[in-house]
């Protein structure tokens, strides 16, 4: 990882403030509910009225009373289905519209520097990008394609408004997306975040090819890569439980999955490395007595940063990359 004014590798993941979130589980970010819900119309906190403000890539979000409390609480969806009246007395929510919600799977959680010309060592962002709410039995089902910032914190629960800016995006720009990686990169004074793979609606480029997307984190402006070589087959291919992990290896993010995440199994001899200077995809050898993506070797949600152990430097322990 290049210099940088803040590492964020130097945070303990493991710290009080910051929840367990592994591929395949919930989050521990639980609702507190002695905190009251806001009062609101009943448009005001359906899907289709939030992302339909965002036409522009990026779209700075206007943090209305029920974004603050939806993405402060990490209530569900339902909650808001269950309030005995709203502002415009509706006593139900259509259960054809399903509400917006910051309770979600498959959310990639990672934490980069400051922005730029912020030199405290001390503040860094975490980066939340897209998941889904519920599965798609449920009438709240929803993938989403957001990007949320928390500053000098790890968890929303109980941030400040001054903490948090809310970025959205068009779907043609970004399709939403969950399950899928997030790798920290620094180049020279920018910061990005790669996003690899991962599962769309139906329909969606996801199910076809293994997408890479970039976010700018001066910007936050979302952007498809045109990548070229052998890269790995959509996620949908693979089936619903073999998610995938990536690991930053000099310019290379290296992407491996797990046979299941109930066992301790490695995957089969094949890895792909996407270089990032040259946006090719190549299919690496895994050295002999390497490191093996099993359950122990598990991201706080795919960062790099906050690997424990760190499959980065279990890799450079075993020296360049081996390509095929």
């Amino acid at each position: 990882m290049a210099d940088h004014h803040t590492d964020p590798s130097h945070h303990d993941s493991d710290s009080d403030s910051e929840p367990e979130f592994f591929p395949g589980t919930k989050a521990t970010w639980k609702h507190d509910p002695n905190v009251p819900a806001p009062t609101f119309t009943h448009n005001e906190c359906l899907v289709e009225t939030v992302i339909s403000r965002c036409t522009s890539n990026p779209t700075r979000m206007r943090l209305t009373p029920f974004l603050s409390y939806m993405i402060t609480t990490c209530d569900a969806a339902y909650s808001m289905r269950t309030l005995p009246v709203n502002v415009d007395n509706k006593n139900e929510i259509d259960m054809n519209t399903p509400v917006w919600s910051f309770e979600r799977f498959g959310q990639s959680k990672t934490r980069v520097g400051a922005p730029r010309g912020d030199t405290d060592p001390s503040h860094y962002r975490t980066i939340l990008i897209g998941g889904e709410h519920e599965d798609s039995y449920d009438p709240d089902f929803w993938i989403y394609n957001d990007v949320v910032v928390l500053h000098n914190r790890d968890s929303p629960l109980g941030a400040k408004l001054e903490e948090i800016e809310v970025y959205g995006y068009p779907k043609a720009d970004f399709p939403p997306v969950c399950w899928h990686t997030a790798t920290y990169y620094v180049d020279g004074p920018k910061q990005y975040i790669y996003l690899v793979g991962g599962e769309g609606h139906n329909g969606h480029s996801y199910d076809l090819t293994c997408v890479v997307n970039r976010l700018d984190l001066d910007s936050f402006k979302m952007e498809r890569i045109e990548t070229t070589g052998y890269a790995p087959p959509p996620q949908s291919f693979l089936g619903f439980r073999r998610k995938p992990k990536a690991t930053l290896v000099g310019k290379n993010i290296v992407i491996e999955w797990a046979a299941s995440l109930n066992t301790d199994d490695g995957v089969g001899p094949t890895r792909y490395a996407f270089h990032i200077p040259s946006q090719e995809w190549r299919t690496v050898r895994l050295p002999e007595g390497g490191p093996r993506y099993d359950r122990a070797n598990m991201t706080n949600q795919n960062d790099v940063g906050t690997e424990r152990p760190s499959c980065a430097r279990a890799w450079a322990a075993f020296g360049p990359l081996m390509f095929n």
